[in-house]
This record gives structure tokens, C-alpha cells and sequence, in this order.
């Protein structure tokens, strides 16, 4: 936690100097839309954070990022990348309060140096081939020699503080998941120790290996979007399910791969080759509708968990809605029955904070100052009632 907090201090610290220096050197939100318009580029149209209403293509793109992958993505819950976070915290409150701290850090507070850099970019080099170029030109151009060496640290930080955990997250799963339960059982903790660092290893030099075969870092995200879309409905459904078991998730991922391979096998095809569905995003959309159904008939299809392992989680984390009654009522002479503790108002809540704080700053950031602060009064006003919802010394239920 203490890393984590450090590396967040020197990376958003860093981003944050750069992009407040390149505004500066632009002369702010006028001399940025004055060397736009100079280079023949369109400043409302680069500005616009919401693409035009209409049937054109970025809308309908906007459309399927926003009503399906947001959702469907792996990331929906955290999974373990934010687990060990949550794990770490003092109580079930704190880790609350410290996720709605990440959520508002990490989609509202993080991008936004990037995209006046970005846009800074555009106006001082005019069209790239490579628009990746943008930051580090603006990195060597306009930064001092001591502040430019920090920014570097900081990009370390950014990375470290990822790869640590996906290397952490990967191991744990390899050793509780794999060996402790399936090869290598019964071995005492000093040995799985010595094999998660040994998994640590062998995972970071796959990972630094494979690294060196991905020249377009947006290529990677798409990728690993559309290979694991789907999935986060399994995800939701846990929290509101309890006949969803590991088959669930398997089915669903191997669905998603075999809709990825079969998109690929099309798009080199010269018939299908330039189709729109076979387009990220649309054909992760297509992935999603393709997977929920399939896993939903596996789910069905395949023995459930048993009562003891239900009852045991239900009372440790005490999961909500109509789906888990049937455990509930096994339990119900150990804990009492609870409502619903207004967790669709708090999903409501939470969407509506993150959304207007995100769309909020930047249009503070982009001259439309009215605009700006009405979304973020907005955003606090909902981040307030979800406070208010969270009762010091009860646990909440998801």
C-alpha cells in the first residue's frame, strides 16, 4: 500500500507538471484553439468530449463503449488487481470509501493530464505519423533536465505500480488455485512461498519477452478487451446469483476467444475483409451478446456449488438480491435477513458521480467553465448521498 501510494504521488505528480506546463507554453484554452485552427485542425471538433449526435460512425462507437463494454469488460469488479487493495484496508468501510477514491483517481483524475498533453501536442508538431509521439516530444521539448528526469521516474512508477500487481494477482493464482489444490497439496507455506516467487520470475520474463512483439500499445488494449468480453456479466452475476460456478466463467471466456478467432479468421478473408461488425468495438459487442447466453445454458447445464462452500461465502460476504434467497434462508438462523441495503441507488449514484466528475473536469479544463462546475456539483451531490448510505460500524452489502 505504502509503494503504491508513493508511485501514485510521483506519477500523477508528474503527468499533472507536464500537462500544466505545456498549457502554459500554449497560452492556455485560447492559444491552444488559435495554434489548432493555425495547423488546420478543427479545435471544436478535438474538444468535443461527446462525438456529435448523429448515425456516424464515432457515435455509434461511443454508443457500444458506454451501454456495453464499460460492463462487460473483465475490470467490472475489480477482480483481483483492486482485491489486494481491498484486502489491505482497516475495514469494509474504509475499503469502500478507498475504491470510490480509486474510481474518481483513476478514470476522472488520471486521464486528463494526458489529454491536454495530447492536445498541446497536436498544436506545437502538427500530424504525426506515430500520435503515441505526442508525449514524449512534449516530454523533450519543454521540460527542464532535473523535472524532465522525474517525469521519466515517473512513467516507472506508473509501470511498477501496475506490474506488481498483475505479477502478485498472476501468482496467487497459479499457487492457490493450481498447486495447492491439484499437484501440490499438503506442502507446507514455506514452499508455496518459494513457488510464487518462483511463478513471479517466470511470469515477468514471459511477460518482458512478449512485450517485444506489440508495437501499437492500443492493439494490446483492444486486444485483451475483446478476449475477456463477456465475462464481466459473469462477474455481476455472482454478486446476485448463487448458482453461478467456475464453469460459468470458463465458458464464458473460452466463447469469447472462439468469437475473436473466428472474427480474425473472417477479417483475412478478401469476402468479409472490411466488414464494420469484425471492428473493435463492435465486434466485442457482438462477442458479448454471443457469450451471456452460452454461459448462462452452462451454468445450468453444470453441478453446483456445493451448500457448504455457498453458505461459508454468503456469511463472509453476505451478497444481496433476489438470486442468493435460497441460501439466505439456510443461514437464516445465524444472521439475520437483510434488505437490500439501496444497493441499486448506490450503483445509480456512483455512475452518475463518476461520469459528471470525468466529463465535469474537462470541460473546466477546456474553457466551458459552466458547464464544468455544474457537473461536478453534480458529481459531489451524488458522491454525498452514497456517503450518507454508508453507516460507520455496519457492513455493506454489495
Amino acid at each position: 500500500v505504502m509503494t503504491d501510494m508513493l508511485q501514485f504521488i510521483f506519477a500523477m505528480g508528474g503527468s499533472i507538471y507536464l500537462a500544466v506546463t505545456a498549457f502554459m507554453r500554449v497560452g492556455g484554452v485560447d492559444g491552444l484553439r488559435e495554434r489548432l485552427s493555425s495547423a488546420g485542425f478543427d479545435p471544436g471538433r478535438l474538444f468535443r468530449i461527446v462525438p456529435e449526435l448523429s448515425w456516424s460512425e464515432p457515435f455509434m462507437e461511443f454508443l457500444v463503449l458506454v451501454l456495453v463494454i464499460w460492463w462487460a469488460a473483465y475490470t467490472i469488479d475489480g477482480g483481483g488487481y483492486l482485491a489486494q487493495r481491498i484486502f489491505a484496508a482497516r475495514d469494509e468501510r474504509h475499503s469502500l470509501l478507498g475504491y470510490m477514491w480509486f474510481s474518481i483517481a483513476h478514470i476522472c483524475l488520471r486521464p486528463w493530464p494526458w489529454i491536454v498533453v495530447g492536445l498541446c501536442g497536436i498544436a506545437f508538431f502538427g500530424a504525426v505519423e506515430d500520435p503515441e509521439t505526442y508525449y514524449p516530444l512534449m516530454m523533450k521539448s519543454y521540460l527542464p533536465a532535473g523535472v524532465f528526469g522525474v517525469v521519466i521516474a515517473s512513467f516507472f512508477a506508473a509501470f511498477m505500480s501496475t506490474v506488481d500487481t498483475q505479477l502478485n494477482w498472476g501468482s496467487s493464482l497459479v499457487v492457490n488455485d493450481l498447486l495447492k489444490r491439484f499437484i501440490w497439496k499438503g506442502k507446507g507455506e514455506k514452499k508455496y512461498v518459494a513457488a510464487a516467487r518462483l511463478v513471479i520470475a517466470f511470469t515477468a520474463i514471459c511477460g518482458a519477452l512478449v512485450s517485444f512483439l506489440i508495437d501499437d500499445i492500443s492493439f494490446a488494449w483492444k486486444f485483451i478487451i475483446s478476449v475477456t468480453a463477456g465475462i464481466g456479466s459473469v462477474y455481476i452475476a455472482r454478486w446476485y446469483w448463487w448458482r453461478v460456478n467456475a464453469w460459468s466463467e470458463i465458458s464464458a471466456m473460452g466463447t469469447a476467444l472462439a468469437c475473436n478467432m473466428a472474427f480474425w479468421v473472417m477479417e483475412s478473408l478478401e469476402q468479409t475483409s472490411g466488414m464494420l461488425f469484425l471492428r473493435f468495438p463492435y465486434s466485442t459487442a457482438i462477442t458479448v451478446a454471443v457469450s451471456i447466453p452460452v454461459w448462462i445454458s452452462v451454468t445450468l447445464l453444470t453441478k453446483p456449488v456445493g451448500n457448504k462452500k455457498l453458505e461459508d461465502f454468503f456469511l463472509k460476504v453476505r451478497p444481496g438480491g433476489p438470486g442468493w434467497r435460497r441460501i439466505r434462508e439456510r443461514v437464516s438462523g445465524v444472521i439475520p435477513a437483510e434488505g437490500s441495503g439501496h444497493t441499486g441507488l448506490k450503483i445509480i449514484l456512483g455512475i452518475a458521480a463518476v461520469n459528471s466528475a470525468l466529463i465535469g473536469a474537462g470541460k473546466l479544463i477546456l474553457g466551458e467553465p459552466v458547464h464544468g462546475v455544474s457537473l461536478l456539483i453534480a458529481a459531489a451531490a451524488c458522491s454525498a448521498g452514497i456517503f450518507l448510505m454508508i453507516r460507520p460500524g455496519r457492513a455493506n452489502r454489495l
